[in-house]
């Protein structure tokens, strides 16, 4: 039978575990993100892309695999993988990337979680919101990079609110899905 805590009691260990861990997770949400711009630019290697310069396309895919549109100057808004004519790669394959990484970086942090022997909603919320906050500072701090000019051309720009949002739901939704697999996972094999 599996051992579930009442959300509303915050343990010990689970103090322990958030002083101990804070930016363990807030760095595995930055590695995360990294991961996430690193596979998408394999991917660019292999697909054909629009004629942006190299770096700023492999941005601007990923944060059109968070639905995060691309916006040009004069306030026109466009779906940058939607621009994609007969690519190499499957367009779903860009839109996986995100959620894959997330899958994993929740089950990773699952690790950390105290007594991996109950299913701990708060333990597992609390390391969803430590990868977040890494996750969604390197988002933001991408997105001037990748609109700034220096890496591709100027004119251009990604809306920093839903940067924020979207990056946010999806760290939420999918770490926390991939830790709540990871630790269902531990339970039932008995670790």
């Amino acid at each position: 039978m599996v051992d579930v805590e009442p959300p509303g009691e915050v343990t010990d260990a689970l103090r322990e575990h958030v002083a101990g861990s804070w930016l363990t997770l807030v760095a595995l949400g930055v590695g995360a993100y990294v991961a996430g711009i690193v596979l998408t630019a394999a991917l660019a290697f292999v697909g054909e892309w629009p004629s942006l310069e190299g770096l700023q396309s492999i941005g601007f895919a990923f944060y059109s695999a968070h639905t995060v549109p691309v916006v040009v100057a004069g306030g026109g808004e466009l779906d940058f993988l939607g621009r994609l004519t007969d690519p190499e790669v499957p367009i779903v394959t860009y839109y996986a990337v995100p959620v894959l990484v997330l899958l994993v970086a929740g089950a990773v942090a699952s690790w950390r979680v105290p007594g991996r022997s109950a299913i701990d909603p708060v333990a597992i919320g609390v390391n969803s919101l430590g990868l977040a906050v890494g996750y969604v500072a390197a988002a933001v701090l991408g997105r001037v990079a990748f609109t700034s000019g220096v890496v591709g051309v100027a004119g251009v720009s990604l809306p920093l609110g839903r940067t924020v949002l979207f990056a946010t739901a999806y760290v939420l939704a999918f770490a926390t899905i991939g830790a709540a697999v990871a630790i269902a996972a531990a339970v039932v094999a008995g670790e």
